[in-house]
């Protein structure tokens, strides 16, 4: 806390004044980490990538590797660490540190009037204050998809020894 020091004149309709000096303290109050960003990881852009937030994903996305991950400003934090969470919890994916990651895979075909997007909310706390949820938009893309043959679950494709094939 710091004290603040100031003068403060109070003046009647006579002209007369008065001057009396004045201190106030000022205390620090714990602010919110803001300007939430996510940001595309970086897979093999070279030595010249710069950071992209990261506004599409394929359909054929991996599951489980970081797809991206979460930055922050916070003006008063010393030395303490932010976190981020799913506010509220989003289907498919998880918050993992600070890495985006997907806990399912994305279908481009599942989404009603070719409006191919996911929504999640994400808030950031630091150790005493968390921030308002800021809301991101991803583009889901659409990708091959593999012929039903392929997609078949239970399928065991098997060629026995010593047959044409």
């Amino acid at each position: 806390s710091k004290w603040l020091a100031f003068n403060l004149t109070a003046t009647d309709s006579a002209g007369l004044s008065f001057m009396m000096k004045q201190h106030v303290k000022v205390t620090a109050v714990n602010d919110p980490p803001y300007d939430i960003k996510l940001i595309k990881m970086a897979h093999d852009d070279g030595a010249d990538y710069q950071p992209k937030p990261l506004g599409e994903l394929s359909e054929n996305a991996p599951v489980g590797p970081p797809l991206a991950y979460f930055t922050s400003k916070d003006d008063d934090s010393i030395g303490t660490p932010t976190t981020y969470e799913l506010a509220p919890p989003a289907p498919g994916f998880e918050i993992d540190g600070t890495m985006l990651k997907l806990t399912k895979p994305l279908n481009y075909e599942a989404f009603a009037d070719g409006k191919a997007e996911v929504t999640f909310s994400v808030v950031a706390s630091d150790e005493s204050a968390t921030s308002k949820p800021q809301q991101f938009t991803i583009k889901v893309l659409d990708a091959p998809d593999l012929p039903k043959f392929f997609q078949w679950e239970g399928a065991q494709p098997t060629v026995e020894e010593m047959s044409p094939v």
